[in-house]
């Protein structure tokens, strides 16, 4: 409410009164805007509520559906074939891993104080240290002219190289990786490869894995291309343009 009173008759000029009406105008506008606001806020919780949603079920929820399967693969050969039921034990172990690193994630998403204060690089060395152990692949992560880029923007990155290396140590066969962060004044490349068997990317349909790889890099208003041949390994190209943090 916005109450003007006097105890006399036409006590307010006209000017007085535009300025009365002006005020007026301007309450009912930071009200609206408030309300606006607070709406705004919701939509964003129901985004993000739906992006975490759709990572669970896109990643690590089909990983789980996979490991599943691998178990009752080895459970039906373990006594008539022990080596290939060994092959479906290491592979459904290798899965679970990775449903664990995704749902860390996840929860460093929510409270990303982690990726915040370690920034990009230094989680990306911390997790292919990790990575290499598990699969007995090289890795050489080369880094040019690093600065720090908006915490959504290195979040997204650390995902889709994340995917890279569960792809390449699934399908890939291969013996050696390599991941180059290339920094240039508003735009930054990373470059995901390795010497593994390749395929044809004309024949071979792209999973929920590169799927979500792509979203995540539209997200950020960047770009994702594959390129590979058989026998030629396969090469992950992200560009993503930024602003710099300081």
């Amino acid at each position: 409410m916005f109450a003007v009173c006097s105890g006399r008759s036409n006590a307010f000029r006209e000017d007085e009164q535009r300025l009365f009406a002006t005020l007026i105008q301007r309450a009912a506008l930071s009200i609206e805007n408030a309300q606006l606001f607070e709406q705004t806020k919701e939509l964003v919780v129901m985004e993000e509520r739906s992006r975490l949603a759709r990572d669970l079920h896109d990643s690590a929820k089909q990983k789980a559906f996979a490991a599943l399967a691998q178990l009752g693969a080895a459970g039906g050969i373990i006594i008539n074939n022990p080596v290939a039921a060994k092959k479906s034990l290491t592979e459904a172990e290798n899965l679970v891993y990775e449903v664990i690193q995704e749902l860390t994630f996840l929860i460093q998403e929510l409270y990303p104080v982690a990726l915040k204060e370690k920034g990009l690089v230094t989680a990306l060395r911390e997790y292919i240290f990790e990575w290499e152990n598990r699969t007995d692949i090289q890795v050489e992560l080369k880094i040019d002219g690093e600065k720090k880029l908006p915490l959504d923007v290195e979040q997204a990155l650390y995902r889709i190289v994340q995917e890279s290396l569960a792809n390449i140590a699934r399908h890939s066969q291969a013996e050696k990786a390599a991941i180059s962060l290339s920094y240039n004044t508003h735009l930054v490349e990373v470059i995901i490869m390795d010497n593994g068997q390749g395929f044809d990317v004309g024949k071979k349909p792209f999973g929920l894995g590169l799927h979500s790889m792509r979203e995540r890099a539209d997200m950020i208003g960047g770009s994702l291309r594959l390129e590979s041949k058989p026998g030629e390994g396969t090469r992950v190209i992200i560009q993503v343009p930024f602003e710099t943090v300081s």
